[in-house]
């Protein structure tokens, strides 16, 4: 299945907003050779709370299971029991979630090109949030695109209605990646699958490059041979977008 609609997941109201995904020359050499895109598992994104819910929710998880069963000794262990259940079950939700990540900018960042690509050999692809949907036109997966929301964990309550909505929220010190998310679920068919977490620690999701990629910017701070790597990769491959030089790197003026 392509790109789906899904009421949990805000887009923008222009879907042609330019997006970026920072990563290494290599990571970009399999996009472009095996037309495809890595979705982590959301257990190794590298934040420790990444599918988590707010200690609220929690609460808020046990007073329900308490309102729905008689209010004695055996009602509030049964309501504790259920809540604990529910708690087990989150916990395994970000192994079974994967999640390809951009940031939304009409401009690039210094900050992206130090925490997420190699500061002199690294490469910034550009795309819209239209062109990353219709890219997964035929790739067989039910992939759904959409913006995080940084709210504040300690005041917080993230509804519970549908599994995904937790994945499409961080704290606020993450604001500054202003992240829109493609994300699947994987795993999760029977019963067994949910219950331990996948061998593997992502999948990959084929993808129409014609229609994904914009262009491609080499590091403000990469030496000449390295774009001109680049630029000889892209040239090797049927998909030939634009290769350029970080708008950052020009020349200081006086």
């Amino acid at each position: 299945m392509p790109f789906v609609e899904h009421s949990t997941f805000e887009l923008p109201a222009t879907r042609d907003a330019t997006i970026w995904r920072y990563l290494t020359l290599p990571k970009l050499l399999d996009i472009l050779e095996n037309g495809r895109l890595f979705f982590s598992r959301a257990d190794l994104l590298g934040d420790p709370l990444e599918g988590s819910y707010p200690e609220q929710n929690v609460d808020t998880r046990l007073a329900r299971s308490l309102a729905l069963l008689p209010n004695t000794p055996a009602g509030r262990e049964s309501a504790i029991r259920m809540t604990a259940e529910v708690t087990r079950a989150n916990a395994l939700f970000p192994s079974h979630v994967a999640i390809n990540c951009w940031r939304q900018d009409e401009h690039e960042s210094a900050a992206m090109w130090k925490l997420y690509a190699s500061e002199h050999e690294g490469i910034a692809v550009t795309s819209t949030i239209e062109r990353l949907c219709a890219s997964f036109a035929d790739c067989g997966e039910q992939v759904h695109v959409g913006r995080v929301s940084y709210v504040d964990y300690a005041s917080v309550l993230i509804d519970e209605g549908n599994m995904f909505t937790p994945f499409l929220h961080k704290r606020c010190s993450f604001d500054y990646e202003r992240e829109i998310r493609a994300v699947v679920a994987f795993g999760i068919s029977t019963t067994e699958e949910i219950n331990r977490v996948p061998d593997q620690l992502g999948i990959y999701i084929p993808i129409d490059l014609s229609i994904l990629l914009s262009a491609i910017v080499v590091s403000p701070a990469a030496p000449n041979w390295f774009l001109d790597v680049v630029s000889s990769a892209v040239g090797r491959t049927t998909y030939k977008p634009a290769v350029l030089r970080s708008a950052m790197s020009g020349n200081a003026v006086y």
